[in-house]
């Protein structure tokens, strides 16, 4: 949670950062938002060359490396018998994710009519509410466990996409950022559970099967997005996602086993 906490410092200065130069510029327009892109370039360059001088690596486990894919996939899943029902939990919820993630600030645009600035002040809201409440839900999620904290939190989720498809004023947008950087900090802790399901010798492993399956069934998720955003309605990937939520993770998540540290 502290980590969490630190590491969400810059994002609150930096949207509102970004909208004023976008101001200053002009407005949204392509050729002021790749000005954006090679500061983001340039910055990602400094950090990664400091981290790569930084970074030293942890001590091998020894585990024997020269198993096969599908080989991999069953030494991590022989680990726990919720491991195949998290996979698919998580792949579920990383898919219709996606479909909605690439349409959120086009629609606050094209929609709802968001300047540069409002769009700045909606991330900086939800870093500087995420911050606040990091420490708080950490330690919240040690006392009643990481699940029942991520869900006390989920609806404030939903209901931020609810103002983001509905508000009458653009205004109301950071406000609803703001209910989004409350359940922001349920991600760390439900990253924390995640990794408990496992032996940290299986971790990496673990990691790397989940990312696997992941990556695969997002490849399809922007395209299906776009469908119905263009096709159906620009609601309806928000929609979907809240609908996979409510319906299929959420009903999920309550069966999965408090693990020993959550």
């Amino acid at each position: 949670a502290s980590v969490t906490a630190l590491s969400l410092v810059p994002s609150i200065v930096v949207p509102l950062a970004a909208g004023a130069i976008l101001t200053q510029l002009g407005g949204l327009s392509v050729a002021n938002i790749n000005v954006l892109f090679l500061m983001e370039f340039a910055g990602l360059v400094l950090i990664s060359v400091y981290v790569g001088a930084k970074l030293r690596e942890t001590e091998s486990l020894g585990k024997d490396v020269s198993q096969s894919l599908i080989g991999e996939l069953r030494s991590v899943l022989s680990g726990s018998p919720y491991l195949k029902r998290w996979l698919f939990i998580d792949t579920v919820s990383a898919s219709s994710f996606v479909v909605m993630a690439r349409y959120i600030m086009v629609y606050a645009v094209e929609e709802q009519g968001a300047s540069p600035m409002i769009i700045g002040a909606m991330g900086a809201a939800m870093a500087l509410v995420g911050m606040m409440s990091s420490i708080p839900l950490g330690r919240l999620a040690d006392r009643i466990g990481r699940i029942k904290t991520m869900l006390l939190l989920r609806p404030l989720f939903h209901a931020s996409t609810l103002i983001l498809l509905f508000a009458p004023d653009p205004r109301l947008l950071i406000v609803g950022w703001a209910l989004r950087g409350v359940f922001q900090p349920s991600l760390s802790i439900l990253a924390a559970y995640r990794n408990e399901l496992v032996d940290p010798s299986e971790r990496g492993r673990w990691m790397g099967v989940r990312e696997l399956l992941r990556g695969i069934f997002r490849i399809p998720a922007p395209i299906l997005g776009g469908l119905l955003y263009t096709h159906v309605s620009p609601q309806a990937p928000f929609l979907f996602h809240m609908f996979v939520d409510v319906f299929i993770r959420i009903p999920l998540l309550l069966t999965m086993p408090r693990t020993l540290k959550a």
